[in-house]
């Protein structure tokens, strides 16, 4: 699954980085973003949709309500089945990330871990979206995982790196059946390494998140 990402780069450098990787798209959405190193359900996101053929920037609340749970993760494989006919009412977005975590469970102890490119470059998570009550939510849709995140979670975000992703924005989940967009992203690209438990409350949001963890016992003997 993904239950926290971050999106850390100040808004000068994600309206570079959109305007280098998709043109002239509209930005308007994200003049209020922030950057964040903690972001978790319920809060504030960005991604890209299609409108009219065109590409914009839109502002989401991580997490679909339901009556009963929110879905802020949504199995790739039930687009493909149509096991939930409610999905085929949601639209195809782009989440802008250059992070997420994952916490390994041990027995009763549970450990993070930052999963990045080397450079922290940004990236993109597939998602849904849509419209309740006129508010706009989105959920990130995952996959089966990769070897390096197979030895801490058994699911993993759906990412993609490049512009080809517009093929994702301009789908009709009605029809859509390209499983092959849904393969794990290629392990020779990111690095994985453990952080502090700092990151288990989203309370915690600074550059300490993404430290990597040192054990002080270990420290202390040497």
């Amino acid at each position: 699954m993904c239950g926290r990402y971050l999106l850390s780069y100040d808004l000068s450098k994600i309206l570079e980085e959109l305007e280098k990787q998709w043109g002239n798209i509209n930005t308007e959405e994200i003049k209020d973003y922030s950057p964040s190193f903690n972001i978790g359900p319920s809060q504030s996101v960005y991604g890209l949709t299609e409108d009219n053929q065109k590409v914009k920037v839109k502002k989401y609340n991580w997490g679909v309500p339901y009556s009963n749970f929110t879905m802020i993760n949504t199995k790739s494989e039930s687009i493909i089945d149509k096991k939930y006919s409610i999905i085929t009412k949601f639209k195809p977005c782009l989440i802008l990330s250059n992070g997420f975590y994952e916490w390994k469970k041990d027995k009763n102890k549970k450990t993070p871990f930052l999963f990045a490119f080397e450079d922290f470059s940004m990236f993109y998570f597939l998602g849904l979206y849509t419209k309740l009550k006129n508010v706009e939510y989105c959920s990130i849709l995952t996959t089966e995982p990769s070897p390096l995140v197979e030895t801490i979670h058994n699911r993993m975000p759906v990412i993609k790196k490049t512009p080809n992703e517009k093929e994702w924005l301009s789908q009709n989940l009605k029809s859509f059946n390209n499983f092959s967009l849904f393969k794990p992203f290629s392990d020779n690209f990111f690095n994985k390494y453990q952080v502090s438990t700092y990151v288990n409350s989203t309370l915690n949001d600074s550059p300490k998140c993404i430290e990597p963890y040192i054990d002080d016992q270990l420290n202390f003997f040497n």
